[in-house]
């Protein structure tokens, strides 16, 4: 009998199917062609980056990848067999991870301190006095002199008016006297 996805052998004249195909493809890759005697031909298929599976002699994507990256975590590597392999990489800070391959930058006007974060939410508006002008920061820029921010979750500081000044990192500008 023909081996299906998934196995092969090139033991001939064997009454089961165990006997006749002995092989099967490895956790992580899968085959859909039916009839194969070697692995390079019937394993063909393998999981995509961030995506894992531990059954072999599976004969589809589907059968043998049917787990994704936790929330937190991403995968760079296709073909792998635990979350382990598939998933080693931790969110880094100023980003979120939902799962899979996906890193998703913090929007500007907001940054995340943490690891491993796996939503938006992780994401947080920068205080007053301090702003955030690219994506992906893991700390707001302060205000630097003479410049302020009164406003949460900004992009850039304001100038202080003639006549007045500010500390780093200030929400408001004070009058300086002359």
């Amino acid at each position: 009998s023909l081996c299906p996805g998934g196995k092969y052998g090139s033991s001939t004249g064997q009454t089961s199917e165990a006997a006749a195909c002995p092989n099967a493809c490895a956790a992580g890759r899968y085959g859909t062609q039916v009839g194969q005697t070697s692995q390079s031909t019937a394993c063909l298929g393998e999981c995509p980056m961030g995506r894992y599976g531990s059954q072999v002699g599976q004969p589809s994507e589907a059968a043998a990848c049917p787990s994704a990256c936790a929330a937190g975590r991403y995968g760079t590597q296709a073909a792998q067999g635990s979350a382990e392999a598939a998933c080693p990489n931790a969110c880094e800070p100023g980003y979120h991870c939902a799962g899979g391959t996906a890193r998703t930058p913090c929007s500007t006007g907001t940054y995340n301190p943490q690891m491993a974060q796996g939503t938006a939410a992780a994401c947080t508006e920068c205080r007053a006095g301090t702003y955030a002008d690219v994506v992906g920061l893991s700390s707001c820029k302060l205000c630097m002199v003479r410049t302020y921010q009164n406003q949460m979750g900004q992009t850039a500081c304001k100038d202080c008016n003639k006549g007045f000044s500010s500390l780093d990192g200030s929400p408001t500008c004070y009058a300086v006297c002359t």
